[in-house]
């Protein structure tokens, strides 16, 4: 995926650089702009999903290439963004830490992606409350969807700055950010238990929420999460990502062209 990510990208700065000479009409800007942040959110996921940056990092403060003009799409860049830079942080708190120095920068990031979260979604249920058009079209549906999605992923990125402090009292959790080798004190089916020197001060060190507050946002989080998914369905927005399946779906091809089946809509 990620290698993919980046041959695209290189691909639309190859034609982007070119629109000129190729003599691309003005009609086609708009999917120029598209495909571009379409591709730079493939590297995001890319990121996310194998939990390290990009072979080649986008300043996206000197990506002269506008935004595409569907409502919502910036909120979803940004988006995408922040759960980057989430999963960055749980993985740097996953492979712990040798200082204080360390810790205080893990505690001031934490709260920092958390205070950008919450604003971020805050400008998502601002944006989204405008009067909806008395007839659907396809760019109003991307419109919605596009918001949604925005929303679910944020909760998504909160769950994974909260999700460890919240799960504070299990020693597993615990061992990982103990700077110091855990003994074992205990096996049984399997499972290994540590002591650990990890107090509630040094919690507090690291992490600038309790346990439960984690805990409350982690479940606040999954319900915006579920309703989120309940709207997409409901809107009907999966219909069009489900009719593109459809069309490309090789075997869905075979089936419609075998004798006997019709072919009118």
């Amino acid at each position: 995926m990620t290698s993919y990510a980046q041959k695209a990208l290189g691909c639309l700065r190859e034609l982007s650089s070119n629109t000129t000479a190729l003599g691309l009409e003005v009609r086609f800007e708009k999917s120029l702009r598209r495909a571009w942040w379409m591709t730079y959110m493939c590297i995001c996921n890319a990121s996310i999903v194998n939990c390290k940056s990009p072979a080649e990092t986008i300043d996206i403060s000197k990506v002269t290439i506008p935004y595409p003009t569907i409502a919502g799409s910036s909120e979803v860049m940004r988006t995408e963004e922040a759960l980057v830079a989430a999963t960055f942080l749980l993985v740097a708190l996953v492979q712990g830490f040798n200082s204080e120095t360390a810790a205080q920068a893990l505690h001031d990031n934490i709260r920092i992606m958390h205070e950008i979260i919450v604003h971020l979604l805050d400008d998502c249920e601002q944006n989204g409350d405008y009067r909806r058009p008395e007839r659907e079209t396809f760019e109003s549906i991307l419109a919605d969807c596009f918001r949604t999605t925005a929303v679910i992923r944020l909760n998504s990125a909160r769950i994974k700055l909260h999700r460890y402090r919240a799960m504070m009292d299990n020693l597993r959790i615990l061992s990982r950010f103990d700077t110091n080798p855990c003994s074992r004190i205990s096996a049984s089916d399997g499972v290994v238990e540590c002591a650990t020197s990890l107090d509630a001060a040094k919690a507090a060190t690291i992490f600038p929420f309790s346990a439960a507050q984690s805990k409350a946002v982690c479940q606040e989080s999954a319900l915006s999460i579920v309703d989120g998914l309940n709207q997409l369905v409901k809107s009907g927005s999966a219909r069009y990502t489900l009719m593109l399946i459809s069309h490309f779906d090789p075997s869905t091809q075979a089936e419609s062209t075998r004798p006997g089946v019709s072919q009118e809509t």
